[in-house]
């Protein structure tokens, strides 16, 4: 049986658990040129079951502003609460995917896993 979510390991990473994360990243199309994100929207949502709802997800943010549009920089930041949008969560690992939506149509995905780690300096 074919697995139907597909992960990059390439794009696997980790959060300290209860901490302020930021992740800055560039979207590029295949051949390397950039990815213009003016008027766009990113989501990331990360869930322990990759099929279920939304609803189910233990991290589930959005962003709207970039660090450098035109050039496809931006970064996620992520609060230390337990907020939808907070790093404060059961430690382990989960699926997630990060969509790029500009008026409603999904114009690129990457699926990857992140991994909610011990702090140091909290869980020590």
């Amino acid at each position: 049986m074919a697995k139907r979510y597909e992960t990059d390991p390439n794009l696997d990473f980790e959060i300290p658990r209860d901490s302020i994360f930021n992740l800055p990243m560039t979207w590029e199309y295949d051949d390397g040129t950039a990815f213009d994100l003016t008027g766009c929207t990113i989501y990331f949502v990360a869930m322990s079951d990759p099929e279920g709802a939304i609803a189910s997800a233990i991290i589930n943010h959005f962003w709207t502003t970039h660090t450098d549009a035109t050039a496809g920089e931006t970064t996620m930041t992520l609060t230390a609460d337990t907020t939808a949008s907070g790093t404060d969560k059961t430690l382990g690992t989960y699926y997630y995917n990060m969509k790029v939506v500009k008026s409603g149509v999904n114009l690129a995905t990457k699926l990857g896993r992140v991994t909610i780690a011990p702090n140091p300096c909290k869980d020590a």
